[in-house]
C-alpha cells in the first residue's frame, strides 16, 4: 500500500491505523508499506507476528506506534498461549497489541472466564507500556452477547473495542456503534476496521462516536 502526496494529506491521520496485515502479504511487501505508510504520519501501522521484529528494525528511526495481533481470529488459543505470545510482541517492539476474544466463552456467557482471559493480556501490556484492544466480529455473536463482550472488555481493563464495519446499501452500518457507545457510556473507545474509505466516510465515523479507524487502504470512493 502507497499513499501518494494528496492522500497524505487527505484524512486525520492521527486518528488512523493503518493495517499491513494482508494474509499473502510477504515481508519486503509489508516494510515498504509500512515505510510509505509511516511518511502519512498515522496513529499506528499494524502488521502480522512473524514480520513484526523485521518491521521494527526497519522503523527504528521513525516515532510510529506498531501494532500485532495476538491470538487466533476466533480467540481459542489457551490463556497462556496468548500471553506468550502477547510477551514476543511487547520484545520485538509492538506497543499496540489486539486480541481476538474468545468468541466460545461470549456466547456461553463465561463471563469470568472472558475476563480472565483478557485481563491476562491487558495486565502484560500495560506493564510494558503498551495499548491493548478487543478484537471480535461481529456477525458471529447476537447483540447480547456483543453488550456482555463489552462489559467483560471494560471490567478486563482493555483500550479500545475494534470491529468490522459494513458497508451495506450504499451506507455504513453504524448501529453497533450506536449500541455499544450507549451501553460503555464512551468508557470504551471504539475502532472500526474497514478496507477503504473517503475522507468524508471517515469523518462521519468520527462524528457517530468512534476513536479511530482501522483502515487498510485509502482509495477515496466518489
Amino acid at each position: 500500500m502507497e499513499f501518494r502526496k494528496s492522500e497524505k494529506q487527505a484524512f486525520p491521520a492521527e486518528q488512523i491505523d493503518v493495517l499491513i496485515d494482508s494474509p499473502a502479504i510477504t515481508e519486503a511487501e509489508t516494510i515498504a508499506a509500512c515505510l510509505s505508510a509511516c511518511d502519512a504520519q498515522p496513529a499506528s501501522v499494524w502488521v502480522k507476528p512473524c514480520y513484526l521484529q523485521a518491521v521494527a528494525t526497519c522503523l527504528r528511526n521513525k516515532t510510529t506506534p506498531i501494532g500485532t495481533v495476538i491470538g487466533s481470529p476466533g480467540g481459542a488459543n489457551a490463556t497462556q498461549i496468548k500471553v506468550a505470545e502477547a510477551k514476543r510482541a511487547l520484545t520485538e517492539g509492538a506497543t499496540r497489541l489486539a486480541v481476538h476474544v474468545n468468541l466460545g466463552f461470549t456466547r456461553e456467557q463465561r463471563q469470568d472466564a472472558l475476563i480472565k482471559d483478557l485481563r491476562a493480556v491487558s495486565g502484560i501490556a500495560h506493564m510494558n507500556g503498551a495499548r491493548v484492544e478487543v478484537r471480535f466480529d461481529p456477525g458471529c455473536l447476537d447483540e447480547d452477547q456483543i453488550l456482555l463482550l463489552t462489559q467483560g472488555a471494560i471490567a478486563a481493563d482493555m483500550d479500545a473495542l475494534s470491529f468490522p464495519v459494513a458497508f451495506l446499501q450504499g451506507d455504513w452500518d453504524f448501529s453497533l456503534a450506536d449500541l455499544l457507545l450507549q451501553e460503555s457510556r464512551s468508557s470504551l473507545p471504539l475502532k472500526g476496521l474497514i478496507i477503504r474509505a473517503s475522507k468524508q466516510e471517515l469523518e462521519m465515523f468520527f462524528d457517530r462516536g468512534f476513536s479511530s479507524v482501522g483502515l487498510k487502504e485509502f482509495i477515496p470512493r466518489n
